[in-house]
């Protein structure tokens, strides 16, 4: 929740993190995960992005994904 929220302070508006997040709390989900790390892209090197734009760059979205309203 630390990552998730922050801090749990309110701040000088008197809004918890929690308050700031726009959702239920009921609406969050904590798990825990485990498992090996096999290897790891640092997304801060605009070059490391340049393959995955080269690959996405041509896609495109139907009009139901874009505007959320199936096609009549």
């Amino acid at each position: 929740m630390a990552e998730l929220l922050g801090r749990d302070e309110s701040g000088s508006t008197g809004l918890t993190p929690a308050d700031l997040a726009l959702t239920k709390e009921t609406s969050i989900t904590i798990l825990a995960v485990s498992g090996k790390l096999e290897s790891v892209l640092d997304v801060r090197d605009p070059k490391n992005l340049v393959p995955f734009v080269n690959l996405v760059r041509d896609f495109s979205l139907t009009m139901t994904l874009r505007t959320g309203n199936p096609i009549a």
